[in-house]
């Protein structure tokens, strides 16, 4: 009967191995939230330009007739709509990944005293 289990060096195999595995999973994990990330600074976008052109047709207001006047409201709407979306999607994901945290300083001279 072998008791690899007992064994230091397959001990430490074991422990490297699962170390291995743990990385490419959160290496995935990080390119899938990365490529989400930047499909919503994607939407965002589309958002912020869409919004930019209803406001200009806002503009002409004077300009367009009854029907135009309510589909440019029912568009108006809607965008209004994507953008608390998108905003309240943002906060509901937050910064699971840090990259909006800033890193704090690093103490080069951990020996000396805090004051």
């Amino acid at each position: 009967m072998s008791h690899h289990w007992q064994c230091p060096m397959c001990s430490l195999q074991r422990i490297e191995h699962a170390l291995h595995r743990m990385e490419r999973i959160m290496s995935r994990a990080s390119d899938q939230i990365n490529a989400l990330s930047d499909k919503l600074d994607g939407v965002s976008a589309a958002v912020a330009d869409v919004s930019a052109d209803v406001d200009v047709l806002k503009s002409k207001v004077g300009q367009l007739d009854d029907e135009g006047q309510a589909a440019l409201d029912r568009l108006s709407g809607k965008v209004d709509a994507l953008s608390t979306e998108v905003s309240d999607f943002d906060g509901r994901v937050g910064d699971q990944d840090g990259s909006d945290t800033p890193v704090p300083p690093v103490d080069e001279n951990p020996d000396q005293p805090q004051f």
